[in-house]
């Protein structure tokens, strides 16, 4: 009898601690309201290259989690500026503004998100993998220059092992390499992005970096190769910095 007092104990440690850290996790500030987004009956391939910084967990995702970012925020006042499109290039957000609370340290901070979209019907069927999410340091519009943070999207409340870029290339068929900076200010060699099947409109690229070195990472790097293209008329690179830890 008391094997089973005890064993009922841990279970409601355990439950109790979970649901304190869900209490404790930060929440963002939605600045823009009512949030426009759209769902639209055509593809749209209108838009930048850098269509999402995406980190992933090495577990299952899940619908249950929430859109976040990873952020160290020292001090008040920090905006952060969100996109989010489907790879099909039906699903729009618009961008969307935030202020961030301060953390202590890195911290997986919530963004209010769904319960406030129109679509939401369309994002809770969405996978991990069918949304690309870029959330820029500073007030919108967005920009491809500047900091960046790594979201995620439908990933369990685990630390983020793996780090995806979606690029657009307008085209899978180009070469895409990925490379990046730790904080030894060392470029890594190049890896090649993998092409998106099936419906890949406003992203057709992703580029995987491997496990483990999320906390190091600070800038990163996307070279595009056009086979028909002069050498010297090559595509500029697309390169971003990531918001230091």
């Amino acid at each position: 009898m008391p094997i089973r007092g005890t064993t009922v104990g841990v279970l409601l440690l355990i439950q109790f601690l979970a649901i304190s850290a869900v209490a404790q996790q930060p929440v963002a500030t939605l600045l823009t309201d009512p949030l426009e987004d759209r769902l639209l009956r055509s593809t749209d391939v209108s838009g930048g290259r850098l269509i999402g910084v995406l980190g992933t967990a090495v577990a299952t995702p899940t619908a249950a989690e929430y859109l976040a970012v990873l952020a160290n925020v020292r001090g008040s006042g920090t905006q952060v500026c969100l996109n989010i499109r489907s790879v099909d290039g039906r699903y729009q957000s618009g961008d969307v503004d935030y202020l961030l609370p301060r953390t202590s340290g890195l911290r997986r901070v919530r963004l209010p998100y769904e319960e406030k979209a129109r679509e939401q019907d369309f994002l809770r069927l969405a996978s991990a993998g069918e949304i690309a999410v870029l959330a820029r340091v500073g007030p919108c519009p967005i920009r491809p220059d500047g900091q960046f943070l790594i979201a995620t999207w439908r990933q369990p409340a685990v630390d983020v092992r793996r780090l995806t870029v979606a690029v657009s290339v307008m085209s899978g068929s180009k070469p895409s390499t990925v490379a990046w900076m730790l904080d030894n200010d060392v470029w890594s060699d190049a890896v090649a992005c993998r092409r998106v099947d099936g419906r890949a409109v406003a992203f057709d690229k992703v580029c995987e970096m491997p496990e483990g070195i999320v906390p190091r990472l600070r800038r990163i790097r996307v070279s595009i190769r056009d086979p028909l293209a002069p050498a010297d008329r090559g595509i500029p690179p697309i390169e971003f910095g990531l918001s230091p830890p």
